[in-house]
């Protein structure tokens, strides 16, 4: 989302548009090994703190019956999320994942931006590659 968004490096926007429909359904791997994401040492605290932080406000949230349960269907890993999330639990759930979203990409943002100036230096020829 933040590639489709703000990104000013072609590379990265071409990237986000041929990703972003295949990661509404939990494809990534344009993403993972596109930028890439894999060996690389500055996306490497959120590819992989990111996720289970979140997933631990949720657990905590859901302890403390601010949010639904999950009910524990058995969907198809390629539900995309909103709509999961109203299956398993409601609205509220729903709600949650649109929020977990949006905190997700809050915490992306700023090696996002590291990343995306890298590229935009590149292409602009004003860095060596």
């Amino acid at each position: 989302i933040l590639m489709l968004l703000f990104s000013k490096s072609k590379k990265l926007k071409n990237i986000a548009k041929i990703a972003f429909p295949m990661g509404i359904f939990f494809i990534n791997e344009p993403i993972i090994f596109g930028i890439p994401i894999i060996f690389n040492p500055i996306l490497f605290i959120p590819f992989v703190f990111i996720s289970p932080f979140c997933g631990l406000i949720t657990v905590v949230a859901m302890k403390l019956n601010f949010i639904n349960f999950a009910v524990g269907y058995q969907l198809p890993w390629t539900t995309p999320p909103i709509i999961s999330g109203f299956i398993q639990g409601g609205i509220t759930l729903a709600l949650w994942q649109i929020m977990m979203i949006i905190l997700s990409a809050i915490l992306w943002y700023p090696f996002f931006k590291i990343i995306d100036y890298k590229e935009y230096m590149e292409e602009s020829n004003r860095l060596p590659q």
